[in-house]
């Protein structure tokens, strides 16, 4: 799966005067027999179009690259996409993997996240949607776990057993608590279940071992 960056546009120039004005083409239109000795404007031409090609040499070499996806925008993919899982986070835009039936392949694009309100209103909406049991998953992030409550209510529609999985912990067990208590509260039908995520590297298993 690729996730290739935006292509390079085609960047316009001023070449040349005429009775209207300037007249502006694009970088790669611009001849490179020009003669650069005749004037200063047909050097800078010239040196501006190797410049422009070295750059889209570059683009295009990163274009090649089989960079791994964010790491949360793979989580919300994989797991349904935004149709099936909640995400309260503190980002406004995130890249959307859909089927496009005109390609016949999966495409990703960048959208911003919508709600039935405000912006600001859209984490409390998808705690909601989650809550209802109209979404199964829920990402929290940081940004976005002060005040949340997401335990098995008894009052809410959702009321299956929470599985809390920390993919990464927080530099402090205060906050490491906190966030673990949003699935722990009160007058849940349920305990969650929590999972840890731990890498093999000493520093992280000693202060995961301090929070547990």
């Amino acid at each position: 799966r690729r996730y290739k960056n935006p292509k390079l546009k085609r960047r316009k120039l001023l070449y040349g005067k005429s009775a209207r004005g300037s007249r502006r083409v694009p970088w790669d239109e611009i001849s490179l027999d020009l003669d650069v000795t005749k004037s200063v404007e047909n050097e800078r031409l010239v040196n501006y179009r190797k410049a422009a090609e070295k750059v889209k040499t570059y683009l295009d070499a990163v274009d090649e690259l089989e960079l791994p996806p964010n790491p949360l925008d793979r989580l919300l993919n994989e797991l349904g996409g935004p149709d099936k899982v909640a995400e309260l986070t503190g980002r406004n835009i995130r890249q959307i993997q859909r089927y496009d039936e005109s390609k016949g392949r999966m495409v990703v694009s960048y959208e911003k996240r919508r709600g039935i309100g405000r912006f600001d209103q859209i984490n409390i909406e998808e705690k909601e949607n989650f809550q209802s049991g109209r979404k199964v998953v829920a990402i929290l992030s940081e940004a976005a776990s002060t005040g949340i409550s997401l335990q098995a209510d008894r009052r809410v529609g959702n009321q299956r057993r929470r599985v809390h999985i920390t993919l990464e912990l927080p530099w402090s067990a205060d906050k490491a608590i906190q966030q673990l208590g949003r699935t722990h509260r009160a007058n849940q039908r349920t305990g969650p279940m929590y999972k840890f995520l731990i890498s093999d590297v000493g520093g992280e298993k000693r202060f995961a071992a301090a929070v547990a």
